[in-house]
């Protein structure tokens, strides 16, 4: 992580992203990543949601089994509040990685009873 205290900003060095978030995605996909790599404001990292809507919609918590950014056990401990929960044997970014597998995912999501 790079916070910038004096510019209200985080990034991620682009040198840790290959492997921290996408050591499953083929180069094109890394290149096009490190394009669109911006920082993001630091308030979002310590501001509480207006609004949580798992709490009343239907979910699913799509657990990525081979994250190396966020630990799969605590994305498992998070997925507890969802729903439903799908593991996928991918890195941080299967909508890059494995975008088959997760459009089938979020297609029987929103197919599903109650949504």
């Amino acid at each position: 992580m790079d916070p910038r205290p004096e510019d209200g900003t985080m990034g991620i060095k682009a040198e840790l992203v290959p492997d921290a978030f996408m050591q499953d995605c083929d180069e094109a996909s890394v290149a096009g990543a490190l394009e669109r790599l911006t920082r993001q404001p630091l308030t979002v990292f310590g501001q509480a949601p207006r609004g949580v809507a798992w709490r009343e919609k239907p979910s699913t918590y799509v657990v990525c089994a081979e994250d190396r950014a966020t630990p799969p056990e605590a994305q498992r401990r998070l997925a507890r509040r969802a729903g439903s929960v799908v593991e996928l044997p991918t890195g941080h970014h299967p909508m890059l990685s494995w975008p088959e597998g997760l459009a089938r995912v979020l297609a029987e999501a929103a197919a599903a009873p109650g949504t």
